[in-house]
């Protein structure tokens, strides 16, 4: 039994190893499309079921306005 708890203990305090994703080159040329077009940074999280999120970056309410632009929203 205490052979049991030992093993236990020790599978509990081992460091987890993590696992990055390596993004599909389809993804990666997406990105880098989006970027171009939008002038700021775009994350792409792409999950293997179909789903996912793209996260645009904008550094100032006059950034984001014209992210909307692109995106032809007007707000007013």
């Amino acid at each position: 039994m205490r052979q049991v708890e030992a093993m236990v203990n020790q599978l509990n305090t081992e460091p987890k190893t993590v696992t990055s994703k390596v993004p599909s080159p389809f993804t990666v040329a997406l990105t880098s499309e989006l970027e171009e077009k939008f002038g700021t940074k775009v994350k792409i999280d792409a999950h293997n079921n179909g789903k996912g999120k793209i996260e645009i970056a904008y550094m100032s309410h006059d950034d984001l306005n014209r992210i909307l632009d692109v995106l032809n929203i007007d707000i007013n």
